[in-house]
């Protein structure tokens, strides 16, 4: 493949499967190897972390979580840190009397450094963090499954209204239709649009969301609210989603899943995706990850991830032999 060029390092992202699959075989130490020796940065998601949280086998869970919190990979920032941070910028560009005159950024670096220690914070305390998986967190992911199951249902049906689209239509050719009359009335607008829209206002109107916290020292939410009709054009018709990148992957990936039949990992998917803006190549075990994010590779406004198949089974032979000839 040759990706490694001019002693530049590759960045790979790898699927949930693929760590298990990794811990199952003791494997940790070659992949450290193979990092080391092919000039690779491994990169580990929270989205990853979580999903592990959930394995029901104590003993299995445990040896995920200790391979996951390594400090030889490189750790990403959550999902709605770096969401975040692009929407910051696009709203400097945008609507710049969105942001405080005064901000203050004493719980931004805090939470920060809580993700971006090597000796305290959230990735030391996943060392530890190997309890059963409660029957609440059980609940909650069977929540999750079937409201994606209702959500890809929803917008199969909502994008198939329109008889000239469907799963193969180009990304940038998906549209769907606006329930609000700020841009008149049964205006069509980009897919991506408003689920991101009703995902970023869902989210920021929780005081105890992770947008917030990570948005609150800068933006002033409560003016942004206010500003409705403002809110609604900002998503719906003014943003890019060349600056909005992750964004648009994670709504991508909703509408590719919304295809497709509904597992226990479609949840999390769609957060995995948003890392790869961040790699060069996502490695998973995981057909429809790997078509939803090739899709997104070839399709999308940002330099995003390829990604690699491997099988399920003999899954680590095949990663080491994937890795050695990128």
């Amino acid at each position: 493949m040759n990706l490694n060029t001019k002693g530049c390092e590759v960045k790979v992202l790898l699927d949930t499967n693929v760590w298990r699959a990794l811990a199952d075989a003791n494997s940790g130490r070659t992949l450290m190897k193979y990092a080391r020796r092919f000039d690779l940065a491994v990169l580990v998601a929270p989205a990853i972390v979580d999903e592990c949280k959930r394995i029901p086998h104590s003993s299995t869970r445990s040896r995920v979580l200790h391979l996951l919190a390594k400090e030889s990979w490189r750790r990403c920032m959550p999902e709605p840190y770096s969401e975040s941070q692009e929407l910051i910028r696009e709203i400097e560009r945008l609507r710049p009397h969105w942001l405080r005159k005064r901000r203050d950024l004493r719980e931004f670096r805090r939470l920060k450094k809580d993700w971006t220690s090597k000796k305290i914070g959230f990735w030391n305390r996943l060392k530890k963090d190997v309890q059963i998986a409660s029957p609440v967190m059980l609940m909650t992911e069977l929540r999750e499954l079937e409201l994606a199951r209702a959500e890809a249902h929803g917008i199969r049906k909502q994008v198939s209204a329109r008889p000239a689209q469907g799963e193969q239509t180009p990304l940038s050719h998906v549209y769907t239709a606006t329930p609000f009359q700020t841009i008149g009335e049964s205006s069509l607008v980009e897919y991506w649009r408003v689920p991101t829209l009703y995902h970023m206002r869902s989210n920021l109107s929780e005081y105890a969301n992770p947008y917030s916290e990570w948005l609150d020292g800068t933006v002033d939410m409560k003016l942004m609210f206010h500003d409705a009709d403002s809110l609604n054009t900002f998503f719906l018709c003014d943003a890019l989603p060349s600056r909005l990148t992750r964004l648009w992957l994670r709504a991508a990936f909703e509408f590719l899943q919304s295809w497709r039949r509904v597992t226990n990992g479609t949840p999390g998917d769609a957060q995995i995706s948003v890392h790869l803006a961040e790699a060069n190549i996502a490695i998973s075990a995981d057909r429809n990850f790997v078509y939803s994010a090739n899709r997104c590779h070839a399709e999308g406004p940002g330099n995003f991830a390829r990604a690699i198949l491997v099988p399920g089974q003999e899954t680590v032979d095949a990663l080491f032999e994937t890795l050695s000839s990128l």
